[in-house]
């Protein structure tokens, strides 16, 4: 019920799904953005990267679940959110504790400040919010690129290592070869329902 779905028309291109959640006001309403309905109990919560406190890094505020949910048909920044939050029946945060520090993600976020993070070392944050607040709401893939949480668990080799998709729990990992070609990766998402109503692009 929770769930966002996309369907493809007969001869139809795969859509990608928007993984982020809009803000409604100060908040991510993942709430809203699943559909979840009004009777089922919802509250705000303040989330930040796991094991890490960022100096001047706005706490993200977000509208989820007050109880645990099933995350195997959730993608992207909900899947992130809920997993981090300990709101998933099954799935564990996906994000890496790798320190994310100040010369990480290189050639990329040309315009980060630099601050403090766990009053240990340098990091930094972008200013890119909407509401004007300095966020880092970033994932560090093992190639040391890095991505939004957006990109994450969504069924896209994103980091170009699959790095993003390895600690996700909403998908199935295969490897098929043709020939002498190469093996290629494909993640299938659990709930791809028979009607052809699939959840992301492969």
């Amino acid at each position: 019920w929770y769930q966002r779905r996309v369907t493809i028309t007969a001869g139809g291109d795969l859509p990608r799904i928007d993984n982020t959640v809009p803000y409604q006001g100060s908040v991510k309403d993942i709430c809203r953005y699943m559909g979840v309905p009004e009777r089922e109990v919802c509250s705000v919560k303040e989330f930040t990267r796991p094991l890490v406190d960022v100096f001047g890094a706005a706490r993200i505020r977000v509208n989820v679940p007050s109880s645990k949910i099933d995350c195997s048909n959730i993608f992207g920044e909900s899947y992130v959110y809920l997993s981090c939050l300990d709101l998933c029946l099954d799935s564990v945060c996906p994000l890496e504790t790798t320190p994310l520090i100040h010369n990480s993600c290189p050639g990329q976020y040309p315009d980060r400040i630099y601050t403090l993070a766990n009053k240990s070392y340098l990091t930094f944050v972008t200013d890119t919010n909407p509401e004007g607040l300095y966020e880092q709401n970033f994932f560090q893939c093992k190639n040391s690129k890095c991505v939004e949480y957006h990109q994450v668990c969504d069924l896209v080799d994103d980091c170009g290592d699959f790095s993003d998709e390895i600690n996700c729990t909403n998908h199935k990992v295969i490897a098929h070869k043709k020939g002498k070609k190469k093996k290629k990766k494909k993640w299938i998402p659990y709930r791809k329902l028979a009607s052809r109503t699939l959840l992301a692009r492969t």
